[in-house]
Formats: structure tokens, C-alpha cells, sequence
């Protein structure tokens, strides 16, 4: 998923904007523009159209003030808790600053925290309504400042990436600042607030000045002097060759690709918006200034979100309810089906409870009943179909019939040894029957009766 990270470098005449495309932490696209509108919300809103002003919740934007509308001090607070000292700054710096405290905003970098419970913090304030013109210029042009940084603090995370231990020399339509970085971190800075001209001694006079101040102070005389910015960096290298120092202008590299010098400000804000270090930097879009705008877009993106998942909820559990009632309706008429054909298969049960239970019943007890007339052998049934047949045509009358082992015994009587004969004639044509004999065959005592017996050898399964 991409992100990006924007940095904003306002100038009076011109401001500039390098933008960061990252893709999996992996910088892959660096865009740089330009705009020289006549005020500074022009400015914005043609920077924004340059490059698709469109901002996601994913982006990040930081600027920077002039470094001339703040006041920075050095302080050291006898605590080590950041709430303390962010408490306690207001109130120290209203006795260094020449204005009221109460029409500053005010923001602190703490440096050091020593062993004897003193703090030294760098802190700084700035009038409100320097502040409050610049969010609205921001607001106006839908530019979602998250960062709002103080030169020259912040060049040092992606100067320092390149050089730990240098004097920076940075120059833009509204001022130059001379600053000192030792170990990669800005120690000291002299800050002259209009834009040198190289060709002008004075403006050489007061720069040589103010390196001679930071290398006193830090006994570094061996800083190399990088020169970039809004300014011809090959006039003032020379000029300031020509006097005894060494200096050079900057040259940044960053994904393979050179850093044009005016837009080096700019990257190294984009860079400061990426955050991914602690670096000792201000952020003045604090307290009552912070950006509530992306959060209000998250809100709104979570509502939106929340009722997607409410109205998904819902249709699943429309859904859900109508296939219920779908089976219900069916497992209705199954069991209506199975009712018509129970009362129709076993025609004496009235009461239903529980059909398959029933059922399974039923089948059981007739089992047991044709167990009773000999289950075992499946022709019986055949056997007495035949009989039945027989005694319809046949004046025959049986009266037992006993099944054995293969073989079956019928006594029974007739009218006459004919009756017996063609009975037995019909008994021989089934292809279950194997042999007939015929064991007795007498006259009653009583009657005109002949009484027989017969046995049946049936056909092996």
C-alpha cells in the first residue's frame, strides 16, 4: 500500500515541495515542485494541483516556519519529567523573550537529562498569530499540515544521514541561517534574517563572522562548510574560498537520485514527516493546534465502515432467516408425506407421535409375525399362495400345515381320491416344490370325507 510523505519549504517569493512515494517501507518515487504564486495561499493552491493534492489518511505533511519568528533559548529545568518541563517552559521563557508569553505557542526539545536531576532543553515561542496564518493558508488550500517544524532543526535528520559533524550554511528568499552540527546533531546556529547576496561583501563580512562565533565557541576549526538553498552556491564557495575556508556546496543523494540544493530543505522536511526516528525536533502542531481533520476522516471512514458491516449483517441474517423458514416449510410437508403413507401402510394406527419411531415398530412387529409361519424359508409364502389357489378351484380343505427343514407337511381332507390327485398335480408344476409324497390318503369313520397327508420336499435356497 503506498504512503506518502510531503514536505513544504515556504519562502516570500517561492516555496517549494518535495514529495516521498513509498511502497512497503521502500522509497520508489521522489517528485519535487515549485510554485511562485504572490501570496502564499496561491503558492499552496498551485503546489497542490502540480501534484494531485489528493491526501489520503496514509500521507503526511510537514512545514516549517522562518526560523526569525521564533525565539529560542537554552534552558535547564531542575526536573526530569516531560510534563514538568513542558510546564514549566512557558513560564521560563516569559522572562528571556521580549513579548507577552500569553501570545505565544510554545515547544521544547529536550537534549540532555543529567545524573543531578537537571534537564537542559532547548525550547522555543512563537507568536499565535504567525501560527494561526499559516494553518489557515493550509486549511484554505485542504493541506493537512501534521507537522510544523522550525528551521534550521529541521534539516538535521537527513543532513546527518550524510555528514555527523559539519556547518551548514542554508539560504532562502526570507533568511539564512549558519548552523553547526557535531555527532549529527545541531549544537549551536547564527541566524541573519534576509537573503545574502554573494556578491555583496557585507553579506560575506556578516557570514565569516558568524562561522568564526560557532568555531569559537566549539573549538572546531576542522566543520567542513556546506553551502545550498536559494542562492548561487558556486559565487558564495568561491567567495568564501577566497578568505581561508573550506567550503562546498551540498549535494544530497537520496534513492539514487540527486537532490536539486533548493529543494533540500524541503526533502529534508518530507523526510522529518516519515518519523522513523526520535529525532530532536519541534512540532508547534501541538496543544491546541493539532490536527484534528484526519481524524475526523478516520470517524467518518470507521461510521462508514460500521454501517457496511451492519447493513452485511443484516442481509446475512435475512438470509439465514428466510432459508429457515424455507426448510421449515419443507420438513412441514415431508412430514405431512410421511403421515399419508404411514396411515396408508399400517391403516390401523390412528395416533402419531413419532413417525420413524413408529414405523421402525411396525416393521419390527411384523417381522415377528411372519417369524411365526416361518420367516426362515421365504417359499412358505409362496407355498400357502399356491394351497390358497388350489382350495379354490379344488374341493380341499386343509387343516394343519407344519414346516420343517426343507420340506413341508399338509393334512387336511377332500370329497374324493380325485380332488387329492389333481391337488397334487398342481403342488408338482411349482418350481419350489422337489418331490410330493403322499403318506396317507383313507376314508373317514364319519362322513364321506377322504383324510390325507402329504409331505413336501422344497427346492434348496
Amino acid at each position: 500500500m503506498k504512503k506518502r510523505f510531503i514536505g513544504l519549504d515556504i519562502g516570500t517569493d517561492c516555496s517549494y515541495l518535495t514529495l516521498l512515494e513509498y511502497e512497503k517501507n521502500d522509497l520508489k518515487r521522489i517528485g519535487f515542485f515549485s510554485s511562485q504564486g504572490e501570496g502564499l495561499s496561491d503558492q499552496l493552491a498551485d503546489l497542490c494541483e502540480n501534484f494531485d493534492g489528493h491526501f489520503g489518511i496514509r500521507d503526511r505533511l510537514a512545514a516549517a516556519l522562518p526560523a526569525k519568528t521564533a525565539y529560542v533559548r537554552k534552558l535547564e529545568l531542575p526536573f526530569h519529567e516531560t510534563k514538568k518541563i513542558e510546564a514549566a517552559v512557558p513560564f521560563s521563557l516569559s522572562s528571556q523573550i521580549p513579548v507577552p508569553i500569553e501570545d505565544c505557542m510554545t515547544n521544547a526539545i529536550i537534549n540532555t537529562r543529567n545524573s543531578d536531576g537537571v534537564s537542559r532543553v532547548t525550547a522555543a515561542a512563537i507568536p499565535r498569530q504567525t501560527v494561526e496564518n499559516l494553518l489557515a493558508a493550509a486549511q484554505q488550500a485542504e493541506l493537512p499540515l501534521h507537522i510544523l517544524d522550525l528551521p534550521p532543526f529541521s534539516l538535521v535528520p537527513l543532513v546527518a544521514e550524510s555528514t555527523k559533524d559539519a556547518i551548514l550554511i542554508a539560504v532562502n528568499s526570507q533568511e539564512t541561517t549558519i548552523s553547526q552540527i557535531q555527532s549529527g546533531e545541531l549544537t549551536d546556529y547564527r541566524l541573519l534574517p534576509k537573503k545574502i547576496e554573494p556578491e555583496n561583501e557585507d553579506d560575506i563580512r556578516s557570514i565569516s563572522r558568524e562561522i568564526q562565533a560557532l568555531m569559537a565557541i566549539s573549538k572546531d576549526v576542522k566543520s567542513p562548510i556546506f553551502i545550498f538553498g536559494d542562492v548561487d552556491g558556486e559565487v558564495l564557495t568561491k567567495k568564501l574560498n577566497d578568505i581561508g575556508y573550506e567550503a562546498k556546496e551540498l549535494v544530497l543523494r537520496l534513492a539514487g537520485e540527486d537532490i536539486p540544493s533548493v529543494f533540500i530543505h524541503a526533502t529534508a522536511l518530507a523526510y522529518r514527516a516519515t518519523e522513523t526516528k526520535q529525532w530532536k525536533s519541534f512540532n508547534f502542531r501541538s496543544g491546541k493546534y493539532a490536527l484534528k481533520g484526519e481524524w475526523q476522516k478516520l470517524k467518518r471512514t470507521l461510521w462508514v465502515t460500521a454501517g457496511l458491516i451492519a447493513i452485511t449483517v443484516l442481509i446475512v441474517a435475512t438470509a439465514a432467516i428466510v432459508q429457515y423458514r424455507t426448510k421449515a416449510i419443507q420438513v412441514d410437508a415431508l412430514q405431512g408425506e410421511m403421515a399419508q403413507l404411514f396411515h396408508q401402510t399400517f391403516p390401523p394406527t390412528t395416533a402419531i407421535v413419532d413417525i420413524p419411531l413408529q414405523m421402525k415398530s411396525s416393521i419390527r412387529e411384523l417381522r415377528e409375525n411372519t417369524t411365526i409361519i416361518g420367516s426362515s424359508q421365504p417359499q412358505i409364502l409362496s407355498i400357502l399362495k399356491i394351497l390358497s389357489e388350489t382350495t379354490g378351484i379344488i374341493p380341499i380343505e386343509v387343516q394343519e400345515l407344519s414346516v420343517g427343514q426343507g420340506e413341508v407337511n399338509i393334512n387336511g381332507n377332500a370329497t374324493s381320491f380325485d380332488a387329492i390327485n389333481k391337488m397334487t398335480e398342481l403342488l408338482e408344476k411349482s418350481p419350489l416344490v422337489k418331490n410330493i409324497r403322499v403318506a396317507d390318503a383313507q376314508m373317514a369313520l364319519k362322513g364321506d370325507k377322504i383324510n390325507f397327508r402329504l409331505f413336501l420336499d422344497l427346492v434348496p435356497n
